[in-house]
């Protein structure tokens, strides 16, 4: 993709096929081990299919969490008849004894996470359940998760109104999810707003944090977005990923943790780009809620609410609690995000590495309190662990690189 195209087209569409065709995927080697059908795969599937729904009724302990009355308004049903419930065609052999309706007004994109679809005429993202695996992991949606990323949406709301949040945080918001038990399956689904939140009038585009650094497979002869990014900026390659890329999603984190106790899990695949029509980087916009942690602990003690449903911390396991802590800065963002993105502008680029590594450290270390939330060495997940293997999935080594 080159970045003088990415407002060519609908913007949708542009965040689609970065979504699909620009992503090397994470430095896990099994991300791209999928059971699904290939035809429903995000880079060797179909351009979109259809995907069947129904209006389950109270029979099937329906739970809704969230903003029904929006689900109700899209799948044109009164409210006693049930709401919309969408699921993947490769699930429909769970529910053998149910009836789905299959309409072309729903038709669905994969997105890179191939549960994570877009409705095309709706502009609307549904997580589905998916009792098959996915990388390393069956992804069900069992209704804790469901009400977890609503609960840390609605949080998420409430802070980014507020006047201290930073300009560059932003995030994608899961205003309903349902449960449902079908037959002898329980299933879930979960809806999310494509328009980022605080809301803009400007026109922007967002770019996953993966495409900044992947290989377009459609047109491989294309230098990596990031690249691309810098050169057009006139700036150096290490001011740049300084000012638009380290500091405002170190920012944000940073707020969201110390300040409210939420613990994005921020991956590349869980992280997006926010660009204005100049190409300047605006916000780091967060996405897929139900990752986020809960450090319970320092809720309580700044009043805030602390019941939760899905991934807790307290201090009552501290191992847990610092190795969670650890995996989520430096792991999830040191390893998987920081690293690559510092790897290909090396590759390309002159950059000053101990600069912009000092400057990180620099950031981080201005909080307070962080000796009782991290430990003194870093821990990472075992990537060489799949699906049941009898191996420990953290692995503690020593030293920090960002912190």
């Amino acid at each position: 993709m080159l970045i003088g195209n990415l407002f060519d087209k609908d913007i949708y569409e542009t965040w689609l096929f970065l979504e699909r065709y620009v992503n090397d995927g994470s430095t896990n080697k099994h991300t791209f081990f999928s059971e699904a059908s290939s035809k429903y795969q995000p880079r060797v599937g179909k351009k979109y299919f259809t995907l069947p729904f129904s209006h389950p009724d109270n029979k099937c302990k329906v739970k809704v969490f969230g903003d029904k009355k929006r689900i109700a308004k899209l799948g044109n049903c009164p409210e006693n008849e049930g709401t919309l419930f969408f699921v993947h065609p490769d699930m429909l052999e769970y529910f053998p004894k149910s009836k789905w309706i299959k309409d072309k007004n729903y038709l669905a994109v994969p997105t890179s996470s191939t549960r994570t679809v877009f409705l095309k005429n709706h502009e609307l993202f549904c997580k589905l359940d998916f009792k098959k695996k996915l990388s390393r992991f069956t992804r069900e949606l069992e209704p804790r998760f469901v009400q977890h990323s609503c609960d840390i949406s609605e949080e998420l709301e409430k802070i980014v109104a507020k006047k201290s949040a930073p300009e560059s945080l932003a995030f994608l918001p899961e205003f309903c999810g349902i449960s449902a038990s079908i037959g002898r399956q329980t299933t879930g689904v979960i809806y999310r707003s494509p328009i980022p939140h605080p809301k803009t009038k400007q026109k922007r585009i967002v770019v996953p944090f993966f495409s900044l650094f992947s290989k377009d497979i459609k047109n491989p002869h294309h230098k990596p977005m990031l690249v691309q990014l810098i050169g057009n900026s006139g700036s150096s390659a290490t001011d740049y990923l300084r000012k638009n890329i380290f500091s405002p999603l170190i920012d944000s984190w940073l707020y969201l943790v110390f300040n409210h106790g939420l613990i994005p899990s921020a991956h590349p695949q869980n992280l997006l780009l926010e660009l204005d029509e100049s190409l300047t980087p605006r916000r780091v916009i967060y996405r897929d809620l139900k990752d986020f942690y809960v450090d319970t602990d320092f809720r309580k003690e700044v009043r805030m609410k602390c019941s939760f449903a899905h991934r807790v911390l307290d201090k009552s396991d501290l191992q847990r609690y610092k190795q969670e802590y650890s995996i989520a800065y430096d792991y999830r963002l040191g390893v998987q995000v920081f690293d690559r993105i510092i790897a290909v502008a090396r590759k390309y680029l002159d950059i000053d590495e101990s600069n912009i590594s000092a400057s990180i450290k620099q950031q981080f270390s201005n909080c307070k309190e962080l000796e009782k939330r991290f430990p003194d060495c870093h821990y990472e997940l075992n990537d060489k662990v799949m699906f049941s293997d009898n191996l420990p999935d953290k692995k503690c080594l020593p030293g920090t690189k960002y912190r």
